[in-house]
């Protein structure tokens, strides 16, 4: 069922007007691990960001996690949860959040320089 009306919303990268008919999906057909992947997916769109101090943190729409979690349960080897496990891995990557402050390489980077230099004239 899900296959049908996604690949028109997927090549217009609508994904995230997907989540209501994917939801209604999973619903009707709780055990299809493509279901609950794309639903995963599209409900990545729906994330928003929230700045803590000098980080934007990432802040997933309820289901999410769920969703991709699901996939990867009834598909555990196969295609969909596969997709659905690199999803997750992606999910862990950016739930840190992103570094805003602008000279922060730029210390690093001079602290390494000095580190080494001083190492040299020892």
């Amino acid at each position: 069922m899900a296959q049908f009306w996604h690949q028109p919303i997927q090549t217009q990268n609508r994904l995230g007007d997907a989540v209501e008919p994917l939801q209604k999906s999973a619903d009707l057909e709780p055990k299809n691990p493509q279901t609950w992947y794309l639903l995963g997916a599209s409900l990545v769109y729906k994330m928003t960001t929230k700045k803590v101090g000098d980080k934007e943190v990432v802040q997933f729409a309820p289901g999410t996690i769920e969703a991709y979690q699901k996939a990867v349960e009834l598909d555990l080897t196969e295609t969909w949860g596969q997709q659905a496990k690199q999803g997750l891995e992606q999910l862990q990557l950016m739930a840190p959040g992103i570094d805003t402050k602008v000279n922060v390489k730029k210390k690093e980077v001079l602290v390494k320089i000095e580190a080494a230099l001083s190492g040299r004239f020892r």
